[in-house]
C-alpha cells in the first residue's frame, strides 16, 4: 500500500502548503463575500486543478526542464505581466450589486417568468466563470512547479515515499489536488459562516482594490526574485 501512503502525505503537504495567503485563497474569499458560497467552491475546484498539472510536470518533466532552463525562465518571467494585468483589471473592476431588483412581474406572468429565468440561468452556468477564474489564478502561481519539484526530491529521499511506478505517480499527483481542494473548500465555508461579521468589518473596505494591489504585489515580488536570482 505504498501508493496510499504517498497519496496521504502528498495531500497533507498540499494542505499545509495552501495555508499561505495566495491568489486562489484570496479569490475564494472575495467570491464568497461578494457573491455566495457556491461561487467560492467553484473557485476552489478550479484552483486545485493546477496543482495536478504542476505536480505532473514535476514528475514527468523535472529532468527535462533542468536541461532547458531557458524555457522555465520564460514561464517565470511570463507570470509577471500576467499577474500585473490581473491586478490592474481587478483593481479597476466595479463590484456587482447583489441587492435583488424590486421590480414586480406582470400579473399572471410571475411563475412563468421565474421558471424561464431559472432554466436559462441553469443552462448558461453549467461551468460557472468562478471555476475558470480559480483555474487561472492557480495557473499563474509561479511557486507551484518549483514547490512540487522540491517536494518530489524530498519524497525520493525516503524508500517508503519514493515515487516510481505509474500508480505511485498518479497517487502523488491526485494527492496534491485533494489537499489543496480540502483547504480551499474549508476557506470557502469558514468565510460563508462568518460572512456577516466579515462584511460588517469590511463594508468600508474596497475589497476588489485590495485584491488588485495584492496581485500587483505578487508580480513585483516575483520580478524582484527573478532579478536577484539572475546570474
Amino acid at each position: 500500500m505504498k501508493f496510499a501512503l504517498i497519496f496521504v502525505v502528498a495531500a497533507l503537504v498540499s494542505f499545509a502548503g495552501s495555508l499561505q495567503l495566495g491568489p486562489v485563497n484570496l479569490t475564494v474569499i472575495q467570491q464568497v463575500l461578494q457573491r455566495h458560497l457556491r461561487a467560492g467552491v467553484w473557485v476552489a475546484l478550479g484552483g486545485c486543478l493546477p496543482e495536478m498539472l504542476y505536480a505532473t510536470a514535476a514528475v514527468k518533466a523535472g529532468q527535462w526542464l533542468e536541461n532547458h532552463r531557458d524555457i522555465w525562465q520564460f514561464i517565470e518571467w511570463g507570470s509577471v505581466p500576467l499577474l500585473l494585468l490581473i491586478g490592474i483589471v481587478t483593481y479597476r473592476a466595479t463590484p456587482k450589486n447583489s441587492t435583488p431588483s424590486p421590480t414586480l412581474p406582470l400579473s399572471g406572468e410571475g411563475s412563468e417568468t421565474q421558471r424561464i429565468s431559472k432554466v436559462a440561468t441553469k443552462s448558461s452556468s453549467t461551468i460557472p466563470s468562478p471555476f475558470w477564474r480559480g483555474m487561472m489564478m492557480g495557473m499563474l502561481n509561479p511557486q507551484l512547479f518549483p514547490f512540487w519539484l522540491l517536494v518530489l526530491v524530498q519524497f525520493n529521499s525516503y524508500a517508503a515515499l519514493r515515487v516510481q511506478s505509474p500508480v505511485e505517480q498518479g497517487a502523488f499527483v491526485v494527492g496534491t489536488s485533494v489537499g489543496a481542494l480540502g483547504l480551499l473548500v474549508g476557506v470557502a465555508f469558514l468565510t460563508a459562516h462568518y460572512k456577516e461579521t466579515l462584511l460588517q468589518k469590511l463594508q468600508a473596505v474596497p475589497f476588489h482594490r485590495v485584491l488588485g494591489v495584492i496581485f500587483c504585489g505578487f508580480a513585483v515580488i516575483q520580478c524582484v526574485k527573478l532579478l536577484i536570482d539572475r546570474p
